[in-house]
């Protein structure tokens, strides 16, 4: 587009200030494109080792629980499958 076929009607201070505040909207949103934390969309484990080291008087309940999470994923993977087509 060439500046000759920009058509801006109305006061100057006027138009001066909503380009500004336009101008201030777009930095807003640039900062947020950028702005997202660094461990954002990683995927978080747990360390098994490290379970069993630190919280050895609970290993039964751990046990129980992980047993219980596999039960979990394995009926999610069985009603996803055939969703994803595999």
């Amino acid at each position: 587009m060439h500046c000759e076929g920009i058509n801006i009607s109305g006061n100057f201070c006027r138009n001066e200030l909503k380009y500004l505040a336009f101008l201030c909207n777009q930095a807003a949103l640039d900062r947020l494109k950028r702005s997202c934390h660094p461990m954002m969309g990683k995927k978080q484990v747990v360390v098994l080792a490290a379970l069993k080291f630190v919280g050895w008087k609970y290993q039964i309940v751990t046990a129980t629980l992980e047993e219980k999470r596999k039960e979990k994923a394995k009926i999610h993977y069985w009603k996803e499958k055939p969703l994803l087509g595999l």
